[in-house]
């Protein structure tokens, strides 16, 4: 017998330390002048999610560079399309099979400028 009730809760966890994640990367993707990302895999849940913030530093022309994998061609089209016709988006697929080798990642990486005069007031 499975258990049912013991696999929704591990469910609801994991949901929610996703929605903590997303909205972590969305309030870093929103203070930064530049972003690079790392994923295994996109698809459209991951994506959409981050669209309109994607589309907000398009519009203030903050670049941003996305590295992603064909790891077990689970990253969808449709999503890897959406995230290819921004403008300040740079999307780059690493071939672990050409590679011979696996590259399974996730990492974030925010540019911010340095505000030195706060940095001044503090000290």
């Amino acid at each position: 017998m499975v258990p049912w009730r013991r696999i929704w809760r591990i469910s609801q966890h994991l949901y929610r330390i996703i929605r903590k994640r997303g909205s972590s990367v969305e309030d870093e993707l929103l203070r930064c002048e530049e972003f690079q990302i790392s994923v295994a895999f996109i698809t459209m849940g991951g994506v959409t999610p981050l669209l309109q913030t994607l589309k907000e530093l398009e519009k203030k022309s903050i670049k941003g560079q996305i590295l992603t994998t064909n790891y077990l061609n689970f990253s969808e089209p449709r999503a890897l399309e959406k995230l290819n016709s921004l403008k300040n988006v740079t999307l780059k697929m690493y071939d672990v099979e050409a590679a011979g080798n696996g590259f399974r990642t996730k990492g974030y990486i925010f540019k911010k400028r340095r505000d030195l005069s706060d940095h001044h007031r503090k000290l």
